[in-house]
């Protein structure tokens, strides 16, 4: 509840810095009552954000007149149309390939509404086996007012903040990038995953993850460790890597069926590796929940094909859209969000995966 409430106050403080900034209201703000009707937030929400605009001295509390706005404003700008937006989507992994893109139409549909256009650019050789040449090939064949940067490596991702261009991450930075983003709030996730398994009497519990994680994955991986940590109880926790798509778990699950392995819950992060997962646990006779309950970080639409109904994470695909599409406004305004995070809280989707390894809980 804390996070959600942290990202709650910190929406609130940025749409309240943007209305002023517009001229929204001019001279003073409403008052707390119409604030708190207007954001659907709560008064003491509401006025963590007032305090924080006080300390920036945008506005000053005057008794009998209510908040007094310092800063002068500037008058709201016509809406520009036939913007040009950029889409540059990193390597076609094939355990990635359509992870986490869900959002794209949805933020397409939002764009062309302003009749704004979103140029997709995926998998340029160039680019990615040597972006500072591939990136300045881009620029020069390209006119974009904005930039969105998807599934990029630490390298392209460098390229374009030297580049200083507008820029916006969709997905994790990597260290020293100091871009804005958008990205799902895995450590949080992982911490829910690794309490809600646990919850559930598994305290011999393994991680499946790619060897080449992205930051976002790094993060996961750090929450599911904090989430041991804060249990009371004892548990043991194995990681395992996969090289691709069609890892073999052949040892795993044989040290399962002989007795030599006592995991009884595993959280992957990929619907692929699940899929994978399933198939080689059918042929080695391993029941899922019965003799193992599995997780996934992710869900994805032929996992609604699946029996049981696996238990996953489902992203809000719109208000993923949203969240981009307030950053590019105002990458497109020129304000400066540099270094500005916004995070995404997942739904847990609890299926039939994820089974209590005591019959009488």
């Amino acid at each position: 509840m804390a996070l959600t409430r942290r990202l709650l106050r910190s929406d609130l403080l940025r749409d309240l810095k943007r209305n002023i900034a517009e001229g929204v209201w001019q001279g003073t703000l409403p008052s707390e009552r119409q604030l708190t009707d207007f954001y659907q937030v709560s008064r003491g929400t509401l006025r963590h954000a007032l305090k924080s605009l006080q300390e920036q001295q945008v506005i000053k509390s005057v008794p009998g007149s209510g908040y007094i706005l310092l800063k002068k404003v500037r008058k709201p700008s016509t809406r520009r149309k036939n913007v040009s937006i950029g889409l540059l989507i990193g390597r076609a992994d094939e355990t990635r390939a359509n992870r986490d893109r869900a959002w794209i139409p949805e933020l397409q549909q939002r764009l062309s509404k302003r009749d704004w256009n979103l140029h997709i650019h995926e998998g340029i050789p160039e680019v990615e086996r040597s972006p500072k040449t591939g990136i300045a090939k881009l620029f020069n064949a390209t006119s974009h007012d904005c930039w969105l940067l998807h599934t990029c490596n630490q390298a392209i991702q460098s390229e374009f903040q030297d580049a200083k261009a507008p820029s916006i991450i969709c997905g994790s930075p990597f260290e020293g990038i100091t871009l804005p983003s958008i990205d799902m709030d895995f450590r949080a996730l992982g911490r829910h995953a690794a309490g809600a398994i646990i919850a559930k009497g598994h305290n011999q519990i393994g991680f499946i993850s790619g060897k080449e994680p992205f930051p976002g994955d790094a993060k996961l991986l750090e929450g599911f460790r904090e989430g041991i940590s804060l249990s009371s109880h004892n548990v043991n926790f194995k990681v395992t890597r996969y090289s691709n798509s069609r890892h073999s778990y052949a040892r795993f699950f044989n040290r399962i069926t002989t007795g030599r392995d006592s995991t009884t819950a595993l959280f992957v992060d990929c619907p692929y590796q699940l899929l994978n997962l399933h198939n080689q646990a059918a042929k080695a006779g391993i029941g899922i929940p019965g003799d193992l309950s599995i997780v996934c970080r992710q869900g994805t639409d032929f996992l609604n094909y699946i029996s049981p109904d696996p238990s996953r994470y489902e992203f809000n695909t719109m208000e993923m859209a949203r969240k981009v599409h307030q950053e590019i406004e105002s990458a497109v305004r020129g304000d400066s969000i540099r270094d500005h995070r916004v995070l995404v809280l997942p739904e847990f989707h609890e299926g039939n995966t994820l089974k209590s390894i005591d019959a009488n809980l």
